[in-house]
């Protein structure tokens, strides 16, 4: 069931991925940083699937936004996972 549930995760991110590519400056400021914070909030998944996919959706969301300066907290967070002693946050 476990590994159900991350292929469900993984395509639903691939999703994601895709509506960001599409319609990204159609969304509300609220809504693209509801999708900031919770797709930071995924990148230290213990599945290396999950975790790759939530790469794939930053990358897509800073292209998508012209580089990182629409997004602030981005460089700082992930500066910061650099410094956690899971393994998983600093991959």
């Amino acid at each position: 069931m476990k590994e159900e549930q991350e292929a469900s995760r993984s395509l639903a991110g691939l999703i994601l991925k895709n509506n960001v590519r599409s319609q990204w400056s159609k969304y509300p400021d609220e809504v693209r940083e509801f999708v900031k914070t919770n797709t930071l909030a995924s990148i230290a998944d213990p599945s290396p699937l999950i975790r790759a996919t939530v790469g794939i959706i930053i990358t897509t969301i800073v292209v998508e936004e012209n580089g990182v300066g629409h997004w602030p907290t981005l460089l700082p967070y992930l500066g910061h996972l650099l410094d956690q002693p899971d393994p998983n946050m600093q991959e």
